[in-house]
């Protein structure tokens, strides 16, 4: 069977300075069948929970108010309830909810594999399982002690994201198991109704005839009608995230020139220095980059000491620098202002067809769960 991805929207991040740049990824070469793609897409989805958390509407004209301490800026929260990776309670609370959706999908795709003739039993076993990493940082990850004892967290490997509320999605073989069976027609036949029909295109999987799998997924997916404002919505968090605007710009210029004086002269903005070590301990890692955001890494590679340590020494003063230089200009503050502001401008101009494209999803999830 071919490898199944799908183009899935980007999450948009918190506008707040203490969020981590994007750890480089290693490039590796599609390996798993289509029905594991569509597992391992399924714990990708559920992973921006790690970075938005809830809070409560909050006037709509006071962009700093909002989300002042949760964190979450106006348009993510219309975000959170189109896509609905806006979940609240406990650890067993969520999974209780992810286990629910689960079921709903695995008893439409056996449904819908019934009304063409085949016989398809949902498998318990391959479901999203919800566990708690314990961080080991004991200090406060956005104050100075932690700039002065971790950097950026990146040479001691101490970054956010490998710590927190971790979901898995365990592998499912029932489809396989069932064909192994069947004879070869039947088996393709029987592939064809629950995967569908396609081609890859660009590593994206272009399904000209969709199957029960992709109809059970679009359960809880948007649909089409709403395609238009989701497209703007991405757009404004593009340019939210690109800085690009005079007020932004301005506001990265006193922060740069605090840090040329600090003697770091090619900082240009906090996100771009913090990707520049990033990139730097890639290459002491033995990585080497092979495309934007893409290193091939070797596994075996054994890093040298003295490189890694000279490397934690600079990370470490760059970051106590761009600590210190972010509370002389009030940076967290003024970005967070800025970008809540660009938000809540675009709700204010598309009330109306947010509200209705996320009650749409919210009841368009809440039907597809109900028993």
């Amino acid at each position: 069977m071919s490898q199944m991805s799908r183009q899935l929207p980007d999450p948009p991040m918190p506008i707040a300075q203490n969020q981590s740049a994007s750890q480089p990824s290693q490039q590796r070469k599609p390996d798993r069948t289509r029905i594991e793609g569509l597992l391992a897409i399924a714990a990708l989805l559920v992973t921006v929970i790690m970075i938005l958390t809830a809070c409560a509407p909050i006037a709509a004209n006071e962009p700093e108010a909002i989300g002042a301490e949760s964190g979450v800026g106006p348009l993510q929260l219309y975000w959170q309830r189109i896509y609905g990776w806006h979940f609240q309670g406990t650890l067993e609370e969520r999974q209780a909810m992810f286990d629910a959706e689960f079921r709903a999908r695995e008893e439409y795709i056996a449904a819908c594999m019934a009304s063409q003739g085949f016989v398809y039993t949902p498998d318990p076993g391959a479901r999203i399982t919800l566990t708690m990493v314990a961080d080991p940082v004991t200090v406060d990850r956005n104050s100075r002690e932690f700039a002065e004892l971790y950097g950026f967290g990146i040479g001691a490997e101490v970054r956010p994201e490998h710590f927190g509320e971790v979901r898995t999605g365990a592998r499912s073989d029932i489809a396989f198991e069932l064909m192994a069976g069947m004879s070869e027609a039947e088996a393709a036949a029987f592939g064809a109704a629950l995967w569908g029909t396609g081609r890859l295109v660009d590593g994206v999987w272009d399904g000209t005839l969709p199957g029960c799998m992709d109809a059970a997924w679009a359960l809880f997916q948007p649909d089409a009608e709403f395609a238009a404002i989701r497209t703007e919505m991405d757009n404004t968090f593009a340019f939210i995230g690109s800085e690009s605007s005079p007020d932004f710009v301005a506001l990265n210029s006193e922060w740069s020139t605090c840090m040329i004086d600090a003697g770091f002269p090619d900082a240009q903005t906090p996100a771009a220095l913090e990707r520049a070590f990033l990139d730097d301990f890639s290459v002491v890692q033995g990585c080497t980059p092979t495309g934007p955001g893409y290193w091939a890494c070797r596994t075996d590679y054994q890093p040298d000491p003295v490189q890694h340590q000279l490397f934690n020494e600079r990370e470490i003063a760059a970051a106590v620098a761009n600590y210190d230089c972010r509370e002389e200009v009030d940076f967290d503050r003024r970005h967070r202002q800025l970008g809540f502001a660009l938000e809540q401008e675009f709700v204010n101009q598309h009330r109306n067809e947010l509200e209705a494209a996320a009650l749409h999803a919210e009841q368009r999830r809440a039907s597809a769960v109900t028993p």
